[in-house]
C-alpha cells in the first residue's frame, strides 16, 4: 500500500487514527486463510512474550518506555517499506 503524501501531515497523536484505518483495510482485503494465519501469528507472539508484574514505579515507567520505542520502530518501518 502506498502512502499518500498527505499522510505525512499527520503527526504524534492524530497519526494512530491514520494508522488504524489503514490496516483496517488492509485486514478487510486479507482472505480468509490469511487472515487465520494472522490471527495464529498473533496468538503465537501472545503466548511467547512474557508479562510480569512489576511493582516499582521506576519498572512501570522503562515497561512503558520500552514498548513506546517498539511501537515507534514498528511505525518507522511500516511507513519506510510501503513509501517505496
Amino acid at each position: 500500500m502506498l502512502i499518500a503524501s498527505t499522510d505525512f501531515a499527520v503527526t504524534g497523536k492524530a497519526m494512530l487514527p491514520v494508522l488504524i484505518q489503514k490496516l483496517r483495510e488492509e485486514y478487510s482485503v486479507l482472505t480468509a486463510e490469511e487472515k487465520a494465519v494472522l490471527v495464529d501469528k498473533f496468538t503465537q507472539h501472545r503466548e511467547a512474550k512474557t508479562s510480569s508484574i512489576h511493582v516499582s514505579t521506576r519498572s512501570k515507567i522503562n515497561d512503558i518506555t520500552q514498548m513506546l520505542n517498539k511501537v515507534q520502530n514498528e511505525v518507522c518501518l511500516y511507513f519506510t517499506m510501503n513509501t517505496i
